[in-house]
């Protein structure tokens, strides 16, 4: 998860050094958008990862008996 997050990090700040050259004229915009791509790519596989987690804490929880109680009537 910790390496995802770098990725993220990193992938989002070079999407913004971009956008700076992009503003400055020295990049295109298929390069632009090339790293937002990638930029969004990465927050993606987080937002995954940080879901597959959940779930895995909810099987993990549901096995050992733990959970939600309701109100038997």
């Amino acid at each position: 998860m910790r390496g995802l997050t770098k990725v993220q990090t990193s992938a989002t700040h070079s999407a913004t050094l971009m956008d700076q050259r992009y503003r400055a004229g020295v990049a295109s915009m298929i390069d632009l958008l090339d790293t937002q791509r990638e930029a969004l790519a990465a927050q993606q596989n987080v937002i995954a990862e940080k879901a597959e987690l959940i779930k895995d804490d909810v099987s993990l929880q549901k096995s050992l008996g733990l959970g939600w109680q309701t109100n038997a009537g």
